[in-house]
């Protein structure tokens, strides 16, 4: 699976060969995400911050690795069977470790509620078109 399927995978309802949501959709989700993610870290010291980074690098190369080892075409150019969904579990770890400023979030949770509805609104429809139409 290629970097950007894997991408679209993570923010993508239900999967993404059920549900392909649009792109523009995808960006806004990702964008949202880094957003809440780097903006309202929590407050770490250099060497917690340094550790949560390996931790996550060593998870995702983990991940990786046992996918290609798997699923994947003996010496072939692409890790076969990878889902973003995968990854889920470690991004919040990764984004407040990367937060350049941790501070208490403040941000409404209008946005997130708006996004959420949305997103959810337009796979259903996808949904819908794809298996009654």
């Amino acid at each position: 699976m290629t970097s950007d399927r894997t991408a679209a995978s993570i923010s993508t309802k239900l999967g993404i060969m059920n549900v392909k949501l649009p792109t523009p959709l995808i960006v806004a989700e990702w964008l949202l995400l880094l957003w809440v993610g780097l903006s309202c870290g929590v407050r770490w010291n250099l060497s917690a911050r340094l550790t949560a980074i390996a931790a996550s690098a060593i998870t995702i190369f983990g991940i990786s690795l046992a996918q290609y080892l798997v699923w994947s075409i003996i010496c072939g150019d692409t890790i076969e069977g990878i889902q973003g969904r995968y990854f889920l579990p470690i991004l919040p770890l990764l984004l407040f470790s990367l937060a350049a400023k941790p501070r208490e979030c403040a941000m409404s949770l209008v946005p997130l509620a708006v996004m959420g509805m949305v997103a959810n609104g337009v796979a259903i429809v996808i949904l819908f078109e794809h298996y009654w139409r």
